[in-house]
């Protein structure tokens, strides 16, 4: 049994009030950030406590990780989309490591499969590398509230023209028409692919991320799941990590923040592999087991069609005009 310090039962704690007022209040109640005393007057933190003590996996340190010694076999690529079902995804490593590339293939299984894929990129790489049919690029200069929703297609929404700030929005807008829309309906399953999660996933707090932490906590129930990519593990809210059951882990980021919060997830020797990581290997969990996979390089067949040109191409070709011969033949037949 090990004991979980001050600060995990408290970040544990308020995992659990947020989930609780989910349930019962809806998003909105969301907005709260409770306070340690108000935690501890309502029952979360000797819950919490009882929880880390009682289940090694809901501790962020992960001890049961840290007893295997890192297998130096490096296996062929895997991606378990059964359990893409059951629970979120999370690519992480420092620049030029392969996160989208990986998260490109990923998404091409999940179409094959019918899934819908919805990509927010923000680094306008995804209309390059990726075969997902349509890109749909929003300008600054637009009313970018008024975006095209698209249901049931595979859509790369390009971003990279607007601040962070109006990301933000735009994505919080399209996410909340996407929940509202699938409301006791059964469509196929959908992929929400959110490149540099840091911009959204960095706290809990504040509008911008409830619908994201609603879709994560709650989208199996709507037929949702949410792939992740980031540069640093450390820039995100842990409660973001935790909802995240598939993770690929490449070369880590320099800095001792990125370091010390990979060490606490999975221990000094699985750190020690990650920080040698050579490009094109990742360190895959799955059903809280590591190991060490290698990732092909995904290369499109197809490049996604810009989605003025595919609204062209869904118009009815023109006739021409018949001449005046060419119905008097058709008379004569």
């Amino acid at each position: 049994m090990t004991t979980p310090t001050k600060t995990e039962i408290y970040e544990y704690a308020k995992e659990l009030w947020m989930q609780d007022r989910l349930r019962r209040e809806g998003s909105e109640a969301l907005e709260i950030n409770p306070t340690l005393e108000e935690l501890r007057e309502e029952g979360f933190i000797i819950s919490a406590q009882h929880s880390l003590m009682r289940d090694p996996i809901a501790n962020p340190v992960n001890n049961w990780v840290t007893k295997e010694k890192p297998k130096t076999q490096v296996y062929p690529f895997a991606f378990d989309w059964r359990e893409a079902q059951k629970s979120n995804i999370l690519i992480s490593g420092t620049n030029s490591t392969g996160k989208s590339r990986l998260a490109c293939k990923l998404a091409n299984i999940l179409k094959t499969l019918g899934w819908t894929i919805i990509c927010f990129d923000n680094s306008s790489v995804w209309r390059e590398i990726s075969d997902i049919p349509i890109f749909i690029e929003i300008c600054e200069d637009e009313n970018y509230y008024e975006v095209p929703i698209l249901e049931g297609k595979n859509v790369i929404y390009d971003i990279s023209q607007l601040i962070p700030t109006q990301q933000k929005e735009l994505v919080d807008f399209v996410l909340l028409d996407l929940w509202n829309n699938r409301d006791n309906q059964n469509f196929s399953w959908v992929m929400v692919i959110l490149e540099e999660f840091e911009l959204y996933g960095r706290t809990t707090r504040g509008q911008i991320a409830q619908n994201i932490f609603r879709i994560m906590h709650a989208g199996r129930n709507r037929q949702i799941r949410t792939l992740a990519v980031t540069t640093d593990l450390a820039l995100i809210d842990a409660s973001f990590i935790r909802l995240c059951g598939l993770r690929y882990h490449a070369r880590l980021n320099i800095e001792s923040n990125s370091k010390r919060r990979f060490r606490q997830y999975y221990g000094k020797e699985w750190l020690e592999v990650a920080n040698s990581l050579p490009l094109g290997q990742f360190i895959y969990l799955n059903k809280n087991k590591l190991q060490l996979i290698n990732v092909p390089l995904f290369e499109a067949k197809t490049k996604p069609q810009n989605y003025n040109d595919y609204l062209l191409s869904l118009q009815p070709t023109p006739q021409k005009k018949k001449g005046f011969w060419s119905k008097v033949l058709e008379r004569l037949q």
